[in-house]
């Protein structure tokens, strides 16, 4: 199992930049057929820049890059939680929760995922586990939220319904997962976007999904003319 998790890591590597694993996000926003195609990656840029931005504001504003440090400095509370968040087939490994503030980390689904980070390609960096991009990640909406007209999706709305001078719009609620993994791996000097953590979260869960993640991941990578992934091992046999 951890050989096999390790070789599909070590095809997604390649292409995990930044803006491919911000596509990968984008995709799976349920207004995602709504963006022109031309629109995506400038959204995805904005996205990270976004992200980057914050977190080296809050190192500047507070003089530490410690994400349980930031949480105390900026009044949110910090809870462990021993039961699982998800539900069903969903995984939840971390939540915010704005009033009070509040981060929940869900400890077993946390745990979980530590437990086989042997061959991710950011192990060396993650000598305490993820927890810590986790907390980060949830920072980055508390961040985001102080200030909730400048906010990604109030920002970066599409169009739903127009008639007339009158227009419905929603926000890319994605955009701000994406800002929130830019924020973890740039205040924690990760090499890789966090969303490639998912494909280890859920390989543990469905390993085919997992390599249909990857697959995506790579046509991406080979779109945008970045270097394409090599052939997995079934297709190499």
């Amino acid at each position: 199992m951890q050989a096999a998790l390790a070789e599909l890591l070590a095809r997604a590597a390649p292409a995990a930049t930044p803006v491919a694993l911000g596509l990968l996000e984008l995709q799976a926003d349920r207004q995602f057929h709504r963006i022109p195609q031309a629109e995506r990656q400038p959204l995805v840029d904005d996205a990270l820049a976004s992200g980057e931005q914050a977190a080296r504001a809050v190192r500047a504003a507070h003089g530490t890059d410690d994400p349980q440090v930031l949480a105390r400095r900026l009044g949110v509370r910090v809870e462990v939680v021993a039961g699982e968040g998800g539900f069903g087939s969903v995984l939840v490994l971390a939540d915010y929760v704005k009033r009070p503030p509040c981060i929940r980390l869900y400890a077993p689904a946390i745990d979980a995922l530590d437990r086989r980070l042997e061959a991710y390609p950011d192990r060396d960096r993650l000598a305490a586990g993820t927890r810590a991009i986790f907390l980060a990640h949830e920072l980055f909406h508390h961040v985001e939220g102080q200030q909730p007209s400048h906010a990604l999706a109030a920002r970066h709305r599409m169009a739903l319904f127009a008639l007339g001078p009158l227009k419905l719009t929603v926000g890319l609620a994605s955009l701000a997962e994406i800002a929130a993994g830019a924020f973890a791996q740039h205040l924690l000097s990760l090499r890789y976007h966090p969303k490639l953590l998912d494909v280890v979260a859920l390989f543990a869960r469905d390993p085919d999904a997992a390599r249909q993640l990857v697959d995506r991941l790579c046509a991406i990578g080979s779109y945008i003319q970045e270097e394409p992934c090599p052939p997995s091992i079934a297709a190499r046999s």
